[in-house]
């Protein structure tokens, strides 16, 4: 209980000393207020008055925007067809047709408004607008249609002029007037009309409000004729009744009837009519340029103009069909006049509507064509540049409203309406697009819209075009197209910050966060970082423009390296290098617009070239758009320079052989698929969208080798990845047309090739790769029969690149000492001592010195022996010892190579000499004096292993691979073959016999160092594939031993060897390599799941 007041007590102190810090609080403002004097209300200034407005002079919201709007909307056809259209429709009818058309024009209306308040806005009038927000392609179809659209309006005025002068002054008018349907006063009144738009905005201004007067006379007229004028007959027919409720509700429902009977009219068509009667609300907008401030007026001036001009059509409307009968409007369309109490108002009514209309449409046009110009998007405008030219434009406008003349305008009338609801539409969709993109900078000061205004706004606009005429609208929407791609594909790219890009961002960033591509193979795709120094060279060019077909829509970034050492003084300023490195960027992007490809640029700062590809690999891409493919070139290749390439590019550098095994090294590290391209100096890149006509087809070859590994883990990604990029490559229309897709494999002997082949073809059918297969056989080449049998055809050659190798030189020995007629002398010899148990020792004695007096020093050929294996080969050289049922022993005391003796080794009867090396020196010796890592062999001639398909994976797991199986078949072919007295490899040289082969039998492709074994490749790629029929090679790249960067000599031979692999024959000036790819992969790129 104390506890619980003690509580109480606390709450009640902290509710006090709250109140307390309030009262401080309010007497502190108070007393700010007290001493704070507010700024006065001041009185707002006209932008007329507004000296600090450069456009003061212009034209204001009333007579720029407001009168305008009224005269365009104000149709002579309210009082030419309003009448026809109410007696058909009637009352209610006719109502229903404004509500809508005026529905339409106000969502449009503030969906402009809304534009034209989010910043400047020049001159151009609706296609300027829409060409800001929506692009030049949407901008400069809908603004050439706009165009189209006014001048066909311009010239539907000029014709509606002629039929009230026609029916009040045909007979004073003289007769040459009359001729073809009053075509010469046509062409007089608007060349009248291009006099005044020439003059300039002032005189327009003044002459606007003027027959704005007029014809606010001429509608006030109306209802005033309604009201106080009684019933009007001519010729005893009843054609004016005045205000009655009874005419009012005869003429208020449709007349179905009339309707039927009238063939030529119907409810869509008298529609598009009426809404041609309304839809002028952009007479303002095209008046911009002529604006103090357009973003205020336009907005103010059209919607005000909507306003007044939908109650006097409604006014109108009431008027008519509440005084006049429904068979005189549908007869007479001069009803009005003839019912009106001031019937010459009328006709000045008419011709004010009519004449004003006809000169904003030649001053709008004229501003749209200028805007046009200005933008370069027709080819022709461009050197005429119409927009520096003083009323070019103006003339131009007014010469195709009088082509207009000759064609029968009403006709056209539909196109009008069509060229009106395009542009709202597009007017809609532009400020939609603007709201629902969410730009940071788009704050229209007008308020009075929402993305669904827009929306609603711009499907009401397609429904009334279909309702008008379907084919129609079809066809308009077809023109657009039509004009936006022919604007796509030949105009340059303008950067007026169009809303597409902001939508297309919304979109990235959206669908960049859901992206899980690396989810499932089967939605991979080569995303391809390509390492460049320097794009003037010759091989980096075609290498830039060969990846960017490989993509295959992938990802394909450009990266590069600015080397800036941490000690380098070059740069005094730390900003110099932020500077540079925008200098940079913007080149290479340069570079990329000139060879049209389809990549990002990443250009990296690093103090090495290390850095920099590892800053390259981690920060490139974005989400699940990362790269998957590095690329890089193989050093030690000869340059040639571009010529046509004038930009000074910043150059990274070249690498030791050091500094690029660490970078192959480290990309394999971070996981990366890593290709290594040489010889792309003289690749042919086939045109896009040319015709490539060549006369023979060039082969793009894969040679998907396997590694050497003693885990018998098979390099089923390589394999693959190989294949893969092969077949992308070939699905490129202008590569499918030039190039052949040819896989290659090879096997060590010739019972092997139908095997491969049927694995190769099964492989090559679970991965849907459509190629010419060949399997081909080591031994038809020369290198290798030099190599592995001796044959002396090829020594000379091969004792060239290999006169320093130590495994060469120590094989070349044993082969030129060892005489093995000799030798089996000496063994028998020897094996006859061993047999007789009555021999001394000076018996053996005597035999030893004898052999050694033939020349026969077994320990010396032993010992070369025993050097090859430390060299990680094995021989099973055979020792001819004859059987003994007491298991003699026969002791050896060898020494080593290097002077040191070994320990003494009972070899038995069986035993053989493979033995012994085995026990003394194992395979893949890491022993300090051995050079395993230099040497050891990194490829295998082993056939393809079985391809098996897995049906419950999905997603990453894989769903195909090689079985690891055993070689037992091989075992049993090869002991069969032994069974039978067969030779595996059969002797070619004549100075190896049979004894020869038997003991080099266990010699294979399989066992030789790598550089010999890249030697081997080198004579079959020039052989099957030179650069004279094979365009280029896909082939397995084998990585280097972890650490290898940390020695040079191990270095230097990696890069050493890869260059012999891939090098021009130095004997046949004819035979070169063609451009190569070296692949290693580290991740599965195919799959079989649906």
């Amino acid at each position: 209980m104390s506890k619980l007041k003690n509580t109480d007590f606390q709450g009640y102190g902290s509710v006090l000393e709250h109140q307390k810090q309030q009262k401080h609080r309010n007497k502190k403002n108070q007393l700010f207020k007290k001493n704070y004097t507010p700024f006065p209300a001041t009185k707002k200034t006209s932008s007329k008055d507004d000296i600090t407005n450069p456009n003061r002079h212009k034209l204001g919201t009333f007579s720029g925007c407001f009168i305008p709007t009224i005269l365009n909307i104000v149709s002579i056809l309210m009082f030419l067809r309003f009448g026809h259209i109410i007696s058909l429709l009637g009352i209610s009818g006719t109502f229903l047709i404004l509500i809508i058309s005026y529905v339409i024009d106000m969502l449009t209306t503030l969906s402009i408004s809304a534009i034209v308040t989010n910043g400047v806005v020049p001159g151009g009038g609706v296609y300027v607008i829409i060409c800001r927000s929506l692009g030049i392609e949407f901008g400069g179809g809908i603004g050439i249609v706009f165009f189209l659209g006014q001048i066909l309006n311009s010239g539907m005025n000029c014709v509606g002029v002629y039929e009230p002068i026609f029916y009040n002054f045909k007979d004073i008018l003289f007769k040459w007037f009359l001729i073809k349907d009053g075509f010469w006063f046509n062409s007089m009144l608007l060349f009248a009309c291009f006099a005044v738009c020439m003059v300039g905005s002032g005189v327009v201004s003044q002459l606007g409000n003027l027959l704005a007067s007029l014809l606010s006379l001429a509608i006030v007229s109306i209802p005033i004729t309604s009201i106080f004028m009684k019933e009007k007959h001519i010729d005893d027919k009843l054609i004016f009744t005045g205000a009655s409720w009874e005419t009012f509700g005869l003429n208020f429902w449709p007349d179905w009837e009339l309707l039927a009977l009238n063939k030529t009219e119907t409810i869509n068509s008298l529609f598009g009519l009426f809404f041609c009667a309304t839809a002028g609300i952009f007479s303002g907008a095209g008046m911009s340029s002529e604006l103090r401030k357009p973003s205020k007026s336009i907005p103010k001036g059209t919607i005000y103009g909507l306003l007044v001009t939908f109650s006097c059509y409604a006014v109108v409307i009431l008027s008519m069909g509440s005084s006049i009968p429904r068979n005189v409007m549908f007869s007479d369309l001069q009803v009005v006049q003839k019912t009106n109490l001031f019937p010459f108002i009328i006709i000045i009514g008419e011709l004010a509507t009519s004449i004003f209309s006809i000169i904003v449409g030649l001053i709008g046009s004229g501003y749209v064509l200028d805007a046009i110009s200005k933008d370069e998007i027709l080819p022709g405008l461009k050197k005429i540049k119409l927009h520096e030219k003083k009323n070019l434009s103006l003339f131009i406008a007014y010469f195709l409203t009088q082509l207009c003349l000759f064609s029968d305008v009403n006709n056209i009338a539909n196109f009008v309406t069509m060229s009106f609801l395009m542009t709202f539409i597009v007017t809609n969709l532009a400020c939609f697009l603007l709201e629902v993109s969410a730009a940071p900078n788009f704050r229209p000061s007008f308020k009075w819209f929402n993305r669904y205004t827009c929306l609603l706004g711009g499907s009401l606009s397609i429904l009334a075009m279909f309702v008008v005429d379907g084919f129609q609208a079809l066809t308009i929407m077809s023109l657009l197209v039509i004009l936006m791609l022919l604007i796509h594909y030949t105009v340059p790219p303008k950067f007026f910050g169009d809303v597409s890009q902001n939508l297309i961002y919304h979109q990235v960033r959206k669908y960049l966060l859901k992206i899980r591509i690396n989810d499932n193979i089967k939605y991979w795709r080569p995303q391809i970082l390509l390492v460049i120094n320097n794009p003037k060279h010759e091989k980096n060019w075609r290498l830039m423009n060969f990846c960017n077909d490989l993509k295959k829509s992938g990802l394909y970034i450009l990266g590069h390296i600015m080397v800036k050492p941490e000690d380098d003084d070059s740069l005094k300023i730390e900003s110099d290098i932020f500077k540079e490195y925008d200098e940079e960027v913007f080149k290479w992007e340069k570079i990329r617009d000139m060879a049209n490809l389809k990549a990002f640029i990443q250009v990296s700062i690093a103090n090495s070239v290390q850095w920099g590809i590892r800053n390259l690999y981690l920060g490139s891409g974005l989400g699940g758009m990362k790269p998957n493919i590095t690329i890089i070139g193989l050093i030690g290749e000869n340059n040639m320079i571009r010529k046509d390439l004038k930009l000074e590019l910043n150059d990274s550098g070249s690498l030791d052989c050091k500094e690029w095994v660490r970078v192959v090294e480290d990309l394999s590290l971070m996981k990366s698929n890593i290709a290594i391209a040489k010889g792309f100096k003289s690749i042919y890149i086939p045109k896009k969208n040319l015709s490539n006509k060549i006369n023979v087809k060039k082969y793009i070859d894969l040679y998907p080798i396997q590694m050497s590994n003693s885990k018998r883990t098979y390099n089923f990604d390589t394999y693959t990845l190989i294949m893969q990029l092969g077949a992308l490559l070939k699905t490129v229309p202008h590569w499918n047309e030039t190039h052949i897709l040819r896989c290659v494999t090879f096997v060590e002997y010739e019972y092997e090739r139908l095997d491969e082949y049927k694995k190769l073809n099964e492989l090559l059918t679970i991965l849907r790769i459509e190629c010419e297969v060949m399997v081909l056989c080591l031994q038809d080449f020369d290198t290798y029969n030099g190599v592995v049998k001796g044959d002396p055809l090829n020594k000379k050659k091969i004792d060239e690149f290999l006169s320093d190798d130590p495994w060469w030189n120590e094989l070349t020995n044993i082969r030129n000492t060892l005489h093995f007629t000799e030798r089996r002398h000496s063994f028998s010899d020897d094996n006859n001592n061993n047999n007789s148990n009555n021999k001394n020792t000076s018996n053996t004695t005597t035999t030893t010195n004898k052999t050694k007096a033939k020349g026969i020093n077994i320990g010396s050929s032993y010992k070369r022996l025993n050097s090859l294996n430390k060299y990680s080969v094995s021989l099973d050289y055979r020792l001819p010892i004859a059987s003994d049922s007491s298991n003699n022993i026969m002791n050896l005391d060898l020494e080593n190579s290097d002077g040191t003796s070994f320990d003494n080794i009972s070899v038995s009867s069986k035993a053989t000499l493979q033995d012994y090396i085995n026990k003394k020196f194992k395979p893949n010796n890491t022993d300090q004096n051995s050079i395993n890592n230099s040497i050891n062999p990194v490829f295998s001639s082993d056939q393809l292993p079985k391809t098996q398909v897995l049906e419950a994976s999905s997603g990453q797991a894989p769903t195909l691979g090689f079985v690891d199986e055993s070689n037992a078949a091989r075992t049993e072919i090869i002991t069969k073959h032994k069974k039978a007295n067969m030779l595996l490899q059969p002797a070619i040289s004549p100075r190896q016999n049979s004894v020869q082969t038997d003991y080099l039998n266990n010699l294979s492709f399989n066992m030789l160092p790598r550089n010999i074994q890249f030697l081997i490749l080198n004579d079959i790629f020039l052989t099957i594939s030179p650069e004279s029929i094979t365009n280029l090679i896909f082939t397995t790249l084998p990585l280097p031993e972890p650490n290898t960067f940390k020695d040079k000599t191990l270095s230097k031979k990696y890069v050493e060897d890869l260059n012999i692999w891939l090098m021009d024959d130095k004997v046949d000036y004819g035979k070169k390599m063609p451009a190569a790819l070296l692949i290693n992969s580290q991740s599965m790129t195919v799959t079989t799941a649906l």
